[in-house]
């Protein structure tokens, strides 16, 4: 019998190139359990309405790969998908699913899209490679379509004061512009950014003329943005005013990247304060998802004083920001200090638990082809483990009575290696095999390994608040 298989002969590429510590994975298994929140968030955001939800789960279930992939399909149908418009009735309903890796102030709630882009998972439909670049571009067609869409509030509202006159102000050319827009107003955003750039190709004079209703829109109808911590301008109005407009040039342009740097380029100031940036998307009927993740070291959130602007957002009536915390275990029952514990307490009454469902023999299967495509080209399939290997290898990797993904999968993965120099008359992986010395050794330390993991990251020191 063979003592040294290939990986070829597994329908493998070569071993499994997957990290553990990477979250950004597709969520296989997940699609019902993602398809049920984004109904929840869609009914609220048309309602006008937000989620406060608080995600508690043990170390190792997929948490944070759960609500990277929930931040992605919502964007997707919520935000780029134009789902929830209806431009004929003035409703431009979105939604913006923003996704934090970290507990941080309000005011910085967009630096992670800055830095690293929007939400997009990796897997059989997108490969790995290139894939930063990929949700910086999502990122930057963010931004522009917030513009297209404070376009379209500032053009509704415009026509519903009946101030057109006062925006063309006498000129020929500010007529001919205002009845292009006017012709394509019952468009969803996206087919009306299509046909904006079509005829930007014929008259690049298109963005920079239907760019001044904006401008009159900012600068007549809605309060000022500006922001000011002590005498110091965080948030200029007038550069704003300016600025903003420029968006709607198309990603690769000049005109956007310049307007991009002015407005985005500096740390807490302008759009990138999150405070500024707010209330663009509540002018223009957009609402955000925020998922805070690693909300673990409560005292690490008062000492940053994070747990005031947690209060604020839960507390506003006005906000239109959903909130997601997501934690590994009870946070109170380390919380020594009385009003660091009677602010977390007035913080966690008020939103919603939610949790991870157990996933299903079938949901398993398609977890375990999804993560085995990763070295088969994208190509979904289970061999070379048969469904009674999966099945069985599942029922010997939970935790408090619990499917563990992060334990199933290191086991998985230390299997398939060292598989290769076992001796049998096949390639397949069959349950006889778990009976092994060799597998019951490597299961045993896998898990005692995970728990000491588990253990060590629910421990967290309290510092005074």
């Amino acid at each position: 019998m063979p003592a040294n298989w290939k990986w070829s002969d597994y329908r493998m590429e070569g071993p499994l190139l997957i990290t553990l510590e990477d979250w950004t994975i597709t969520a296989f298994g997940r699609e019902e359990e993602i398809r049920n929140i984004m109904g929840t968030v869609s009914y609220s955001a048309e309602k006008g309405h937000r989620n406060l939800l608080r995600l508690k789960e043990w170390y190792g279930t997929g948490k944070s790969t759960f609500l990277y992939n929930v931040c992605y399909h919502l964007n997707d149908s919520l935000f780029f998908g134009d789902d929830l418009e209806n431009p004929k009735e003035g409703f431009f309903t979105h939604v913006l699913a923003l996704y934090l890796t970290e507990p941080v102030l309000r005011r910085n709630f967009l630096e992670y899209a800055y830095e690293r882009g929007l939400s997009l998972p990796w897997g059989p439909k997108q490969p790995r490679r290139d894939l930063d670049e990929a949700r910086q571009t999502l990122w930057y067609k963010c931004v522009r379509k917030l513009a297209f869409l404070f376009l379209r509030k500032s053009l509704y509202e415009i026509s519903k004061r009946k101030l057109q006159e006062s925006v063309i102000g006498g000129s020929a050319l500010s007529r001919k512009y205002y009845k292009i827009i006017e012709t394509h107003r019952n468009l969803k955003t996206n087919e009306l950014i299509e046909e904006m750039d079509k005829l930007y190709a014929k008259d690049k004079k298109i963005f920079d003329e239907i760019g001044q209703f904006m401008h009159y829109y900012t600068r007549m109808l809605i309060p000022s943005i500006e922001e000011r911590v002590g005498r110091t301008k965080v948030v200029n109005q007038e550069d704003f005013e300016t600025h903003f407009p420029k968006l709607l040039y198309p990603i690769d342009s000049g005109e956007f990247l310049e307007a991009y740097r002015l407005l985005f380029g500096s740390i807490d100031t302008d759009l990138r304060r999150f405070t500024a940036f707010e209330k663009i998307l509540k002018r223009s009927g957009v609402s955000a998802f925020i998922v805070m993740d690693e909300v673990e070291d409560w005292s690490k959130i008062t000492k940053g004083r994070i747990d005031m602007d947690i209060h604020e957002i839960m507390t506003d009536a006005q906000s239109i920001s959903s909130l997601v915390m997501v934690f590994r275990t009870e946070a109170y029952e380390r919380i020594k200090n009385a009003p660091a514990l009677e602010r977390y307490m007035a913080i966690v009454d008020r939103f919603q638990d939610i949790s991870l469902e157990d996933l299903t023999s079938q949901e398993i299967e398609e977890l375990t082809r999804g993560i085995l495509s990763t070295a088969k080209a994208g190509k979904l399939e289970l061999f070379p483990c048969t469904p009674e290997f999966v099945a069985k290898l599942a029922s010997l990797t939970k935790r408090t009575g619990k499917f563990n993904i992060r334990q199933y999968l290191r086991t998985l993965i230390a299997i398939l290696e060292q598989s290769l120099g076992w001796n049998r008359a096949q390639p397949e992986l069959t349950p006889d095999l778990l009976d092994t010395q060799a597998v019951k050794s490597i299961i045993a330390g896998i898990a005692k390994d995970e728990t000491e993991k588990a253990i060590a990251k629910a421990i967290v020191p309290e510092r005074e608040a």
